[in-house]
Protein backbone atom coordinates (compact mmCIF):
# COMPACT_ATOMS: atom_id res chain seq x y z
CA UNK A 1 0.00 0.00 0.00
CA UNK A 2 1.21 3.50 -0.83
CA UNK A 3 2.86 5.08 2.22
CA UNK A 4 0.83 8.33 1.97
CA UNK A 5 -2.47 6.38 1.96
CA UNK A 6 -1.31 4.33 4.94
CA UNK A 7 -0.48 7.47 6.89
CA UNK A 8 -3.86 8.98 5.98
CA UNK A 9 -5.72 5.88 7.20
CA UNK A 10 -3.66 5.87 10.37
CA UNK A 11 -4.60 9.52 10.97
CA UNK A 12 -8.28 8.74 10.54
CA UNK A 13 -7.96 5.79 12.91
CA UNK A 14 -6.29 7.99 15.53
CA UNK A 15 -8.98 10.66 15.23
CA UNK A 16 -11.68 8.01 15.61
CA UNK A 17 -9.88 6.49 18.58
CA UNK A 18 -9.33 9.79 20.35
CA UNK A 19 -12.76 11.28 19.66
CA UNK A 20 -15.01 8.81 21.38
CA UNK A 21 -18.55 10.06 21.88
CA UNK A 22 -19.73 11.78 23.91
CA UNK A 23 -16.91 14.34 23.78
CA UNK A 24 -16.67 17.63 25.61
CA UNK A 25 -14.00 20.12 24.59
CA UNK A 26 -12.85 21.29 28.01
CA UNK A 27 -9.09 21.33 27.56
CA UNK A 28 -6.28 22.48 29.81
CA UNK A 29 -3.15 24.29 28.68
CA UNK A 30 -0.18 23.37 30.86
CA UNK A 31 2.93 25.46 31.51
CA UNK A 32 5.81 23.57 33.14
CA UNK A 33 8.84 25.54 34.38
CA UNK A 34 11.92 24.13 36.10
CA UNK A 35 15.32 25.09 37.45
CA UNK A 36 18.34 24.01 35.44
CA UNK A 37 19.50 20.53 36.36
CA UNK A 38 21.61 18.66 37.22
CA UNK A 39 23.64 20.96 39.44
CA UNK A 40 26.90 19.22 38.56
CA UNK A 41 26.57 19.40 34.75
CA UNK A 42 25.63 21.85 32.02
CA UNK A 43 22.60 20.75 30.01
CA UNK A 44 22.54 21.79 26.35
CA UNK A 45 18.76 21.29 26.16
CA UNK A 46 15.83 19.44 27.71
CA UNK A 47 13.56 16.71 26.38
CA UNK A 48 9.97 16.63 27.65
CA UNK A 49 7.80 13.52 27.48
CA UNK A 50 4.14 13.59 28.51
CA UNK A 51 1.35 11.09 28.11
CA UNK A 52 -2.09 10.21 29.39
CA UNK A 53 -2.17 7.60 32.14
CA UNK A 54 -5.71 6.38 31.54
CA UNK A 55 -4.28 3.50 29.53
CA UNK A 56 -0.51 3.23 29.83
CA UNK A 57 -0.28 0.20 27.54
CA UNK A 58 -1.96 2.25 24.78
CA UNK A 59 0.00 5.42 25.45
CA UNK A 60 -1.58 8.50 23.85
CA UNK A 61 1.13 11.00 22.97
CA UNK A 62 -0.04 14.59 22.70
CA UNK A 63 1.78 16.73 20.14
CA UNK A 64 4.60 14.27 19.53
CA UNK A 65 6.69 16.67 17.45
CA UNK A 66 6.82 19.12 20.35
CA UNK A 67 7.49 16.41 22.93
CA UNK A 68 10.39 14.96 20.94
CA UNK A 69 12.13 18.31 20.33
CA UNK A 70 14.99 19.32 22.62
CA UNK A 71 14.30 22.67 24.35
CA UNK A 72 17.03 25.11 25.30
CA UNK A 73 14.69 27.02 27.60
CA UNK A 74 13.72 25.56 30.97
CA UNK A 75 9.97 25.73 30.30
CA UNK A 76 7.36 24.27 27.98
CA UNK A 77 3.73 25.01 27.14
CA UNK A 78 1.57 21.98 26.44
CA UNK A 79 -1.85 22.78 24.93
CA UNK A 80 -4.91 20.59 24.44
CA UNK A 81 -4.65 18.27 27.46
CA UNK A 82 -7.82 16.60 28.73
CA UNK A 83 -9.17 18.10 31.93
CA UNK A 84 -9.67 15.91 35.00
CA UNK A 85 -7.24 13.27 33.65
CA UNK A 86 -3.93 11.89 34.95
CA UNK A 87 -0.69 12.56 33.10
CA UNK A 88 2.89 11.45 33.57
CA UNK A 89 5.43 14.12 32.68
CA UNK A 90 9.17 13.46 32.42
CA UNK A 91 11.93 16.05 31.99
CA UNK A 92 15.36 14.95 30.73
CA UNK A 93 18.45 17.18 30.66
CA UNK A 94 20.59 16.40 27.63
CA UNK A 95 24.19 16.97 26.60
CA UNK A 96 24.70 15.87 23.02
CA UNK A 97 23.06 12.42 23.07
CA UNK A 98 23.67 11.75 26.77
CA UNK A 99 20.99 12.03 29.46
CA UNK A 100 22.48 13.98 32.38
CA UNK A 101 19.43 13.88 34.63
CA UNK A 102 15.78 13.00 34.77
CA UNK A 103 12.77 14.34 36.72
CA UNK A 104 9.35 12.73 36.53
CA UNK A 105 5.99 13.38 38.19
CA UNK A 106 2.30 12.52 37.95
CA UNK A 107 -0.32 15.22 37.65
CA UNK A 108 -4.10 15.14 37.68
CA UNK A 109 -5.39 18.10 35.73
CA UNK A 110 -8.12 20.39 37.01
CA UNK A 111 -11.76 20.01 36.08
CA UNK A 112 -13.72 23.04 34.94
CA UNK A 113 -16.80 21.63 36.69
CA UNK A 114 -15.17 22.46 40.04
CA UNK A 115 -15.03 26.15 39.17
CA UNK A 116 -18.42 27.64 39.97
CA UNK A 117 -19.57 30.98 38.56
CA UNK A 118 -22.36 33.27 39.70
CA UNK A 119 -23.15 35.66 36.89
CA UNK A 120 -25.25 38.81 37.11
CA UNK A 121 -25.89 41.55 34.57
CA UNK A 122 -22.69 43.42 35.47
CA UNK A 123 -20.48 41.01 37.44
CA UNK A 124 -19.13 37.46 37.63
CA UNK A 125 -18.15 35.67 40.84
CA UNK A 126 -15.63 32.83 40.42
CA UNK A 127 -15.42 30.17 43.17
CA UNK A 128 -12.85 27.35 43.19
CA UNK A 129 -13.27 26.22 46.82
CA UNK A 130 -13.98 22.63 45.69
CA UNK A 131 -10.42 22.13 44.46
CA UNK A 132 -8.44 19.69 46.58
CA UNK A 133 -5.28 21.80 46.85
CA UNK A 134 -4.25 25.45 47.16
CA UNK A 135 -3.18 27.46 44.13
CA UNK A 136 -2.00 30.93 43.25
CA UNK A 137 -4.70 32.07 40.83
CA UNK A 138 -4.66 34.65 38.06
CA UNK A 139 -7.81 35.65 36.17
CA UNK A 140 -7.49 37.39 32.80
CA UNK A 141 -9.98 39.19 30.58
CA UNK A 142 -8.78 41.06 27.51
CA UNK A 143 -6.00 43.40 28.74
CA UNK A 144 -6.95 43.14 32.42
CA UNK A 145 -5.69 40.60 34.94
CA UNK A 146 -6.20 39.95 38.64
CA UNK A 147 -3.81 37.96 40.86
CA UNK A 148 -5.42 36.19 43.82
CA UNK A 149 -3.56 34.99 46.91
CA UNK A 150 -3.29 31.22 47.61
CA UNK A 151 -5.59 31.33 50.67
CA UNK A 152 -8.42 32.96 48.68
CA UNK A 153 -10.92 30.72 46.87
CA UNK A 154 -13.21 33.23 45.18
CA UNK A 155 -13.04 36.49 43.27
CA UNK A 156 -15.58 38.83 41.72
CA UNK A 157 -15.06 40.73 38.47
CA UNK A 158 -17.25 43.81 38.18
CA UNK A 159 -18.07 46.34 35.50
CA UNK A 160 -19.17 43.84 32.85
CA UNK A 161 -21.54 44.75 30.04
CA UNK A 162 -25.08 43.27 30.30
CA UNK A 163 -26.14 40.60 27.80
CA UNK A 164 -22.56 39.94 26.67
CA UNK A 165 -20.53 36.76 26.11
CA UNK A 166 -17.13 36.77 27.84
CA UNK A 167 -14.15 34.43 27.63
CA UNK A 168 -12.08 34.45 30.83
CA UNK A 169 -8.72 32.77 31.26
CA UNK A 170 -7.97 31.27 34.67
CA UNK A 171 -4.42 30.22 35.60
CA UNK A 172 -3.80 27.96 38.60
CA UNK A 173 -0.16 27.80 39.69
CA UNK A 174 1.44 25.41 42.15
CA UNK A 175 4.97 24.18 42.90
CA UNK A 176 6.69 20.82 43.34
CA UNK A 177 9.33 22.13 45.70
CA UNK A 178 11.31 18.92 46.00
CA UNK A 179 11.73 18.83 42.20
CA UNK A 180 12.09 22.62 41.79
CA UNK A 181 9.28 22.59 39.25
CA UNK A 182 6.34 24.99 38.97
CA UNK A 183 3.14 24.03 37.15
CA UNK A 184 0.52 26.41 35.79
CA UNK A 185 -2.79 25.05 34.51
CA UNK A 186 -4.79 27.34 32.25
CA UNK A 187 -8.55 26.94 31.76
CA UNK A 188 -10.92 29.01 29.64
CA UNK A 189 -14.23 29.91 31.27
CA UNK A 190 -17.05 31.19 29.07
CA UNK A 191 -20.04 33.02 30.52
CA UNK A 192 -22.82 35.37 29.44
CA UNK A 193 -24.15 38.19 31.59
CA UNK A 194 -27.87 38.66 32.22
CA UNK A 195 -29.86 41.26 30.32
CA UNK A 196 -32.48 43.62 31.75
CA UNK A 197 -35.48 44.81 29.71
CA UNK A 198 -35.19 47.96 27.62
CA UNK A 199 -35.22 51.17 29.72
CA UNK A 200 -34.33 49.30 32.94
CA UNK A 201 -30.91 49.92 34.53
CA UNK A 202 -28.57 47.12 35.59
CA UNK A 203 -26.79 46.47 38.86
CA UNK A 204 -25.49 43.05 39.86
CA UNK A 205 -28.43 40.60 39.95
CA UNK A 206 -31.17 43.24 39.71
CA UNK A 207 -32.86 45.56 37.24
CA UNK A 208 -34.42 48.91 38.24
CA UNK A 209 -36.92 51.31 36.73
CA UNK A 210 -38.80 54.36 37.98
CA UNK A 211 -42.57 54.17 37.50
CA UNK A 212 -44.12 56.43 34.87
CA UNK A 213 -46.52 58.16 37.26
CA UNK A 214 -47.16 58.73 40.98
CA UNK A 215 -49.04 56.16 43.07
CA UNK A 216 -49.95 55.43 46.67
CA UNK A 217 -47.68 52.77 48.18
CA UNK A 218 -49.92 49.71 47.56
CA UNK A 219 -50.73 50.77 43.99
CA UNK A 220 -47.04 51.34 43.33
CA UNK A 221 -46.28 47.77 44.42
CA UNK A 222 -48.96 46.46 42.04
CA UNK A 223 -47.70 48.74 39.27
CA UNK A 224 -44.24 47.21 39.47
CA UNK A 225 -45.73 43.73 38.98
CA UNK A 226 -47.60 44.90 35.90
CA UNK A 227 -44.48 46.52 34.43
CA UNK A 228 -42.57 43.21 34.64
CA UNK A 229 -43.83 39.97 36.23
CA UNK A 230 -42.21 39.23 39.61
CA UNK A 231 -40.88 42.79 39.98
CA UNK A 232 -41.66 44.78 43.14
CA UNK A 233 -40.89 48.01 44.94
CA UNK A 234 -37.14 48.21 45.42
CA UNK A 235 -35.62 46.16 48.27
CA UNK A 236 -32.17 47.45 49.17
CA UNK A 237 -30.06 44.80 50.86
CA UNK A 238 -26.55 46.29 50.94
CA UNK A 239 -24.82 49.62 51.43
CA UNK A 240 -23.31 49.22 47.96
CA UNK A 241 -26.75 48.86 46.38
CA UNK A 242 -27.98 51.90 48.31
CA UNK A 243 -25.07 53.97 47.03
CA UNK A 244 -25.70 52.84 43.46
CA UNK A 245 -29.40 53.77 43.62
CA UNK A 246 -28.60 57.11 45.27
CA UNK A 247 -26.12 57.90 42.52
CA UNK A 248 -28.65 56.93 39.85
CA UNK A 249 -31.39 59.10 41.37
CA UNK A 250 -28.99 62.02 41.72
CA UNK A 251 -28.19 61.77 38.01
CA UNK A 252 -31.86 62.37 37.19
CA UNK A 253 -31.82 65.75 38.97
CA UNK A 254 -35.57 65.83 39.55
CA UNK A 255 -36.43 62.98 41.95
CA UNK A 256 -36.79 64.44 45.43
CA UNK A 257 -38.72 61.58 47.03
CA UNK A 258 -40.03 58.17 45.92
CA UNK A 259 -41.51 54.97 47.33
CA UNK A 260 -39.38 51.96 48.25
CA UNK A 261 -40.41 48.50 49.46
CA UNK A 262 -39.49 49.30 53.07
CA UNK A 263 -42.42 49.23 55.51
CA UNK A 264 -43.55 48.24 59.02
CA UNK A 265 -47.10 47.23 58.10
CA UNK A 266 -46.94 43.83 59.82
CA UNK A 267 -45.54 45.02 63.15
CA UNK A 268 -45.08 48.62 64.25
CA UNK A 269 -41.42 49.54 64.47
CA UNK A 270 -40.15 46.34 62.74
CA UNK A 271 -38.87 47.50 59.36
CA UNK A 272 -38.81 44.96 56.56
CA UNK A 273 -38.80 44.85 52.78
CA UNK A 274 -41.53 43.45 50.55
CA UNK A 275 -39.85 40.01 50.49
CA UNK A 276 -39.90 39.82 54.31
CA UNK A 277 -36.20 40.49 54.93
CA UNK A 278 -35.38 42.80 57.84
CA UNK A 279 -33.89 46.24 57.27
CA UNK A 280 -30.18 46.12 58.20
CA UNK A 281 -28.60 49.20 56.61
CA UNK A 282 -26.72 51.85 58.57
CA UNK A 283 -28.45 54.68 56.74
CA UNK A 284 -29.85 57.47 58.90
CA UNK A 285 -33.62 57.41 59.27
CA UNK A 286 -35.86 60.46 59.41
CA UNK A 287 -38.80 60.07 61.81
CA UNK A 288 -40.61 63.39 62.03
CA UNK A 289 -44.17 62.11 61.45
CA UNK A 290 -46.53 60.09 63.70
CA UNK A 291 -45.26 56.49 63.56
CA UNK A 292 -48.71 54.92 63.88
CA UNK A 293 -49.84 56.68 60.69
CA UNK A 294 -46.72 56.21 58.57
CA UNK A 295 -46.12 52.53 57.82
CA UNK A 296 -44.44 53.08 54.44
CA UNK A 297 -40.95 54.40 53.73
CA UNK A 298 -39.63 56.52 50.91
CA UNK A 299 -36.16 57.57 49.80
CA UNK A 300 -35.64 61.31 50.06
CA UNK A 301 -32.87 63.42 48.62
CA UNK A 302 -30.32 64.54 51.21
CA UNK A 303 -29.78 68.28 50.85
CA UNK A 304 -26.43 68.10 52.65
CA UNK A 305 -24.97 64.82 51.37
CA UNK A 306 -24.60 62.64 48.25
CA UNK A 307 -26.94 59.82 49.25
CA UNK A 308 -30.69 59.55 49.71
CA UNK A 309 -32.02 58.69 53.17
CA UNK A 310 -35.11 56.72 54.20
CA UNK A 311 -38.04 58.53 55.68
CA UNK A 312 -41.39 57.28 56.98
CA UNK A 313 -44.36 58.70 55.13
CA UNK A 314 -48.12 58.40 54.74
CA UNK A 315 -48.89 55.34 52.59
CA UNK A 316 -51.88 57.04 50.95
CA UNK A 317 -49.87 59.93 49.49
CA UNK A 318 -49.05 59.42 45.77
CA UNK A 319 -45.31 59.47 45.05
CA UNK A 320 -42.99 58.36 42.25
CA UNK A 321 -41.74 54.81 42.88
CA UNK A 322 -38.74 52.63 42.06
CA UNK A 323 -39.31 49.04 40.83
CA UNK A 324 -36.83 46.19 41.08
CA UNK A 325 -36.64 42.86 39.26
CA UNK A 326 -34.24 40.25 40.67
CA UNK A 327 -32.79 37.48 38.52
CA UNK A 328 -33.54 34.05 39.95
CA UNK A 329 -30.89 31.78 41.44
CA UNK A 330 -30.58 28.25 40.07
CA UNK A 331 -29.37 25.15 41.96
CA UNK A 332 -25.60 25.22 42.50
CA UNK A 333 -25.08 21.75 41.04
CA UNK A 334 -27.10 22.34 37.86
CA UNK A 335 -25.14 21.44 34.72
CA UNK A 336 -25.57 20.36 31.14
CA UNK A 337 -24.30 16.94 30.03
CA UNK A 338 -23.33 15.49 26.66
CA UNK A 339 -25.24 12.31 25.82
CA UNK A 340 -23.89 11.88 22.30
CA UNK A 341 -21.81 13.76 19.72
CA UNK A 342 -21.54 12.99 16.03
CA UNK A 343 -20.11 14.83 13.05
CA UNK A 344 -23.06 17.20 12.61
CA UNK A 345 -25.21 16.79 15.74
CA UNK A 346 -25.04 16.75 19.51
CA UNK A 347 -27.49 15.55 22.16
CA UNK A 348 -27.49 17.59 25.38
CA UNK A 349 -29.30 16.58 28.60
CA UNK A 350 -30.00 18.05 32.07
CA UNK A 351 -32.11 17.22 35.09
CA UNK A 352 -35.64 18.59 35.19
CA UNK A 353 -36.20 22.24 36.10
CA UNK A 354 -39.95 22.10 35.69
CA UNK A 355 -40.83 23.00 39.28
CA UNK A 356 -38.23 25.77 39.37
CA UNK A 357 -39.38 27.24 36.05
CA UNK A 358 -43.02 27.10 37.14
CA UNK A 359 -42.24 28.88 40.40
CA UNK A 360 -40.34 31.62 38.57
CA UNK A 361 -43.02 32.11 35.87
CA UNK A 362 -40.62 32.37 32.97
CA UNK A 363 -42.14 33.09 29.59
CA UNK A 364 -39.80 31.05 27.40
CA UNK A 365 -37.09 28.45 27.82
CA UNK A 366 -34.28 27.90 25.26
CA UNK A 367 -31.24 25.79 24.45
CA UNK A 368 -28.72 28.31 23.13
CA UNK A 369 -25.61 27.38 21.15
CA UNK A 370 -23.02 28.98 18.91
CA UNK A 371 -19.49 28.44 17.63
CA UNK A 372 -16.84 29.01 20.28
CA UNK A 373 -15.34 32.24 18.94
CA UNK A 374 -16.68 35.27 20.83
CA UNK A 375 -18.74 37.42 18.48
CA UNK A 376 -20.58 34.63 16.69
CA UNK A 377 -24.33 35.09 16.81
CA UNK A 378 -26.07 32.45 18.99
CA UNK A 379 -28.86 30.17 17.80
CA UNK A 380 -31.74 29.52 20.21
CA UNK A 381 -34.11 26.54 20.13
CA UNK A 382 -37.29 26.89 22.18
CA UNK A 383 -37.93 24.05 24.65
CA UNK A 384 -41.02 22.71 26.45
CA UNK A 385 -40.82 23.38 30.20
CA UNK A 386 -40.71 19.65 30.97
CA UNK A 387 -37.85 18.79 28.58
CA UNK A 388 -34.60 17.29 29.88
CA UNK A 389 -32.74 16.59 26.62
CA UNK A 390 -32.47 17.98 23.11
CA UNK A 391 -30.62 17.06 19.90
CA UNK A 392 -29.12 19.84 17.79
CA UNK A 393 -28.51 19.04 14.11
CA UNK A 394 -26.73 20.92 11.34
CA UNK A 395 -23.42 21.41 13.17
CA UNK A 396 -20.06 21.49 11.40
CA UNK A 397 -17.70 18.50 11.75
CA UNK A 398 -14.60 19.06 13.87
CA UNK A 399 -15.93 22.29 15.38
CA UNK A 400 -16.31 23.48 18.95
CA UNK A 401 -19.63 24.85 20.21
CA UNK A 402 -20.85 26.47 23.42
CA UNK A 403 -24.19 25.24 24.80
CA UNK A 404 -26.28 26.83 27.58
CA UNK A 405 -29.86 27.03 28.83
CA UNK A 406 -31.49 30.46 28.71
CA UNK A 407 -34.79 31.76 30.09
CA UNK A 408 -36.57 34.97 29.12
CA UNK A 409 -39.52 37.02 30.35
CA UNK A 410 -42.19 38.74 28.33
CA UNK A 411 -40.78 42.10 29.42
CA UNK A 412 -37.40 41.32 27.87
CA UNK A 413 -35.26 40.13 30.80
CA UNK A 414 -33.03 37.17 29.87
CA UNK A 415 -30.67 34.97 31.86
CA UNK A 416 -28.33 32.04 31.25
CA UNK A 417 -29.16 29.47 33.93
CA UNK A 418 -26.45 26.84 33.32
CA UNK A 419 -22.66 26.84 33.08
CA UNK A 420 -21.62 26.92 29.44
CA UNK A 421 -20.78 23.50 28.04
CA UNK A 422 -18.10 23.23 25.34
CA UNK A 423 -18.65 20.39 22.88
CA UNK A 424 -16.47 19.32 19.95
CA UNK A 425 -18.11 17.52 17.04
CA UNK A 426 -16.38 14.53 15.47
CA UNK A 427 -14.09 15.03 12.51
CA UNK A 428 -14.89 13.42 9.19
CA UNK A 429 -12.30 11.50 7.13
CA UNK A 430 -13.03 11.13 3.40
CA UNK A 431 -11.04 9.82 0.45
Amino acid sequence: MDKSILLFLLGCFQVTHLQKCPRTANHVELLVEWSDFPKWGKAQCYLVDYHLLKNVSNMIMLNVSTASRCFRDSSIQIPGLEENEDYRITLMSMSHSDILGRKSFHLRLLSGTKIRTEVTSTSALFNWSKLDRMFSVKIKLHNSSWTILPDQTNFQVQGLKPGTLYSFSMEFKTSLQDLEISITQKLNVFLETSLCPLDWIHFRSSCYKIGKDTQVWSAAQEGCGRALPESHLVNIGTEEEHQFISSYLRSLNHVLMLWTGLNDKQEEGVLQWTDGTIYNLKNVMSASLPSNETDCYAMQMNATGPNYFFTEFFCYIPLPFLCEYEFASVPDDFQLHVEDVKETEATISWFSLRSWLKAEHFSEYFLQYHAELVGNRPVMRKLPSNSTRFTISGLSPGSTYLFALKVTRAGGASQIISPMLRVETSKHCTF
